[in-house]
């Protein structure tokens, strides 16, 4: 609960190549500039709107690994992240921080994407009809949570400036590139029968044989 409402507190308008201590802006301002590319992997392009997603996903994974024995004075979640140092030395903020890691991460998925795109690769069509229902699915979600519309409840619980297409850029991404890896995974990984053939070719060119170590308990 405190990562929502810190996430939902913090607003920041990144432009591409800005060093800033703070990006923490109006929700007005955060509106404006929701659209603005900071970072590009090839073709594919990150704006302002899906990096908040990104962000706020890096405060809940350390949040959920770390929360809940994190000394206060090292990081305080009931306070601004723009305040609080990661690295004093170097005058790296913890805003900056997860920002950075949001970064890290959204490069790793576009690159990913990227590949698996010139691979020719297709998603499972449990996992086409799950995208292409999300609209719907979000819809019901907004009407059930009281809101007024989808983007008002994105903004709820993400933070201003984001909206329906962030969030499915987002999710695009970050599928089809998780779908890829796994498959690419899979693919490698050997078969019981592989598995089992390896071992008896190897049993075969052994020098020893399990009669030799019997009072071993070799079987």
């Amino acid at each position: 609960a405190l990562v929502a409402v810190l996430a939902g507190a913090l607003f920041f308008g990144i432009k591409a190549g800005q060093k800033a201590k703070s990006y923490t802006v109006s929700a007005q301002e955060a509106d404006k500039v929701r659209d603005t590319v900071v970072a590009t992997v090839g073709d594919l392009e990150l704006t302002n709107n899906t990096l908040q997603i990104y962000y706020r996903q890096a405060i809940e994974d350390f949040y959920n690994a770390y929360g809940s024995y994190m000394d206060a004075s090292v990081l305080d979640f009931t306070k601004p992240l723009d305040e609080q140092y990661y690295d004093q030395a170097n005058g790296i903020t913890w805003q900056q921080y997860f920002l950075d890691g949001s970064l890290s991460t959204w490069s790793r998925y576009a690159a990913l994407y990227m590949q698996a795109k010139e691979a020719g690769f297709t998603l499972n069509e449990d996992t086409q009809t799950m995208l292409d229902t999300v609209s719907t699915q979000l819809e019901a979600m907004a009407a059930q949570g009281g809101y007024e519309s989808v983007e008002a409840m994105l903004q709820a619980d993400i933070s201003a400036g984001s909206d329906f297409d962030g969030y499915m850029e987002y999710l695009n991404v970050n599928v089809y590139a998780a779908q890829y890896l796994d498959s690419v995974y899979t693919s490698i990984l050997p078969t019981d029968q592989e598995i089992a053939d390896y071992y008896a070719a190897l049993q075969q060119k052994s020098p020893f044989r399990c009669a030799d170590f019997r009072e071993a308990g070799c079987n």
